[in-house]
């Protein structure tokens, strides 16, 4: 019980990894060169939007360990 317990927690935690990464990527759209970079005016947008993904996820990661 406890290798599978473990082997979720890791599971859970890529995907955490790769929801975060991934959308924040997606909505700040490429690379930033720096603060000169018109791009970095995006960052407020992608903090909310990973931030959110990541409560939800977190959320149903805990529903799923209660049932």
């Amino acid at each position: 019980m406890a290798t599978l317990a473990v082997s979720l927690a890791g599971i859970f935690a890529v995907g955490m990894f790769l929801v975060a990464a991934v959308l924040t990527a997606y909505n700040i759209t490429g690379t930033i060169e720096g603060p000169h970079d018109p791009k970095f005016k995006r960052w407020p947008r992608a903090v909310i939007g990973s931030s959110a993904a990541c409560a939800a996820c977190g959320l149903v990661a805990i529903l799923l360990v209660v049932i």
